[in-house]
This record gives structure tokens, sequence and C-alpha cells, in this order.
């Protein structure tokens, strides 16, 4: 089909104007229909402020009247409820997301309204992107309490308390991985500076394991049939004292269910033990894993 020229629609226009021509100079019922018409459509009135995004303001349905909406336009940013938008996009107020939001490589001082229950109103507050430093901060609706999450050159430090006084309960090295409780320079996997207590638990597991058993006692313990070794690199041990002399230095009686072997195993030693050779009772004493020496107690 032969698409029609520009001439052929401004031709049915200029003919359409002229039908309304004759029809408004002949006809009364036509120009009050006419007239009528172009009273509904009537003028627009009003004008707006300079930069500001224009938007029909009056009270009227349909409204016919200009004024000025919010939004700003500067030309190179824009602005909502701000005249003086600094970024291409400067929100003054509360910005509400109801699907997902994508930004893009950094997000400088902002604060997301996470949950209202009625009584705290809980706040995510990022921190400045100043030299190599970053943070996180949770608050609480007085803005008083907070915990923090601050990176610095890629170490991770937790802090909690209160926003005048913080406390760095926690900082993770980037460079080995090392955590660190009560200390920002962690030596080994886990370092912790201060005293560790466990509350409950019993001993089961894998490798080596410490807990508490609730009103009874406190333990120590190795998994997968390994002994478990108390200063194996050296040093004394003490038991109820706190500058033990010799390897094993005890303050109070030792008592023994299965014998005690002094000396080097299976070689010279002395062997203390209830046992055969002797009448009921007696302690045994063998030397050199000769004939046993008996001693009766009474």
């Amino acid at each position: 089909m032969k698409r029609k020229s520009s001439v052929f629609y401004i031709n049915i226009t200029l003919s359409l104007v002229a039908v309304l021509l004759v029809v408004n100079a002949v006809s009364p019922r036509g120009h009050e229909l006419i007239k009528r018409a172009l009273a509904a459509v009537g003028a627009i009135t009003g004008e707006g402020t300079l930069n500001y995004v224009a938007r029909f303001a009056g009270a009227q349905n349909p409204s016919n009247f200009i004024g000025s909406s919010i939004i700003y336009d500067s030309g190179t940013n824009v602005g909502v409820g701000t005249a003086s938008p600094s970024q291409k996009l400067d929100v003054n107020g509360s910005l509400n997301v109801s699907s997902t939001g994508y930004f893009g490589s950094a997000i400088y001082s902002p604060t997301f309204t996470t949950t209202t229950d009625g009584t705290y109103d809980n706040t995510m507050s990022g921190g400045t992107f100043a030299g190599s430093t970053v943070g996180l901060r949770f608050l609480n609706g007085a803005g008083s309490y907070a915990a923090k999450f601050s990176s610095y050159y890629g170490d991770l430090n937790v802090y909690v308390g209160t926003v005048a006084s913080p406390i760095n309960a926690m900082h993770i090295n980037y460079n080995n991985g090392n955590v660190g409780i009560g200390t920002t320079s962690p030596g080994y996997a886990l370092d912790v500076s201060g005293i560790i207590n466990t509350s409950s638990g019993s001993p089961s597991g894998s490798g080596t394991a410490l807990g508490y058993i609730s009103g009874s006692y406190g333990w120590i313990q190795s998994f997968g049939s390994k002994p478990l070794a108390i200063n194996p690199l050296g040093n004394n041990v003490g038991i109820g004292k706190t500058s033990p002399g010799v390897k094993l230095d005890v303050a109070g009686a030792v008592r023994t269910s299965d014998g005690l072997r002094i000396g080097p195993w299976g070689g010279s030693e002395i062997i203390l033990y209830t046992g055969s050779g002797c009448n009921s009772g007696d302690t045994q004493i063998a030397i050199n894993n000769g004939r046993p020496l008996c001693m009766h107690g009474y």
C-alpha cells in the first residue's frame, strides 16, 4: 500500500476546521456545542518556580493550575526536598525502597530504617569512606547505644556499648584470619586477652575440648584415642600451687587407683601398687621389676 504524504493529513485537518467554522456560523445549536466544548477544556493558568519541575497544583479535578513540585533540577543534579543537590540524586528525607535497590561502588553516610516494633526504631548507619576506614553501625531508637563494624585496611573490628564509649569486642586480622577477643593483634587463630568461662557441655566431639558440668566439675578432654599432653615443650606443672618447682609439683595428697610408677617407663623404675605377691591390703613396691617389697599399713 502506498504511504500517504503529510499534505494529505494537513488537508484533512483543514477540512475539519472549515466544517467547524461553518457549523459555528450557521447553526446556533452547533455554535453552543463548540462553545461548551472549549469551555470544558479551560485555560491553563499559573506558573512554577525556576528550576523546579512543574505539577498541576490546583484543587479542581481536573486541575488547570500549574505550580512547583518538590523536585529541583539544577541542570546537573536532581534534588528531592532540597534546592542545592550535591549528587546526581540528592534526597532530603527518608527513602523507601519497596523492592530491590541497586547501588554503585560506594554508599556515603547512609541511614536505613529496618524495622519498627512500636518500642525500638533500629537504624543501620554506614560510616564515611575517608582514608582506608569504613564502618557500619546499628543504633537504638535513642541513638545512644550501638553495635559497630569497622574496617581499617581490611581488618574487621566489632564494637559494642555506647556511642560515646564503644568497646572493641572482637578483631579479625585480614592478613591471616586470626581472631582476637580483647586484643587487636591476635597471634593465633583465636587469641583471647582475658578469662574464658564455660557454663555447660558434656565431653564429646573431636580434637580437644573443655567444658563444665553444671554444679559438678570442669573438664578437659582429648578425642580420637589420642593422649592429652600438658606442657609438651617443657616447663613445670603445679596442682594446687602457682609456682611449681619441679615437673609435677602437687600441694596436697596424691591418690591413684592403679599404682604409681616413678622413673623411666619400662626401665629402672619404682612401682607402687597393690597386687599379687603380697598379702591382701599390703602395698607392693617393685624395684627394677624385681621381687616385690611388701609394706603393710596398720
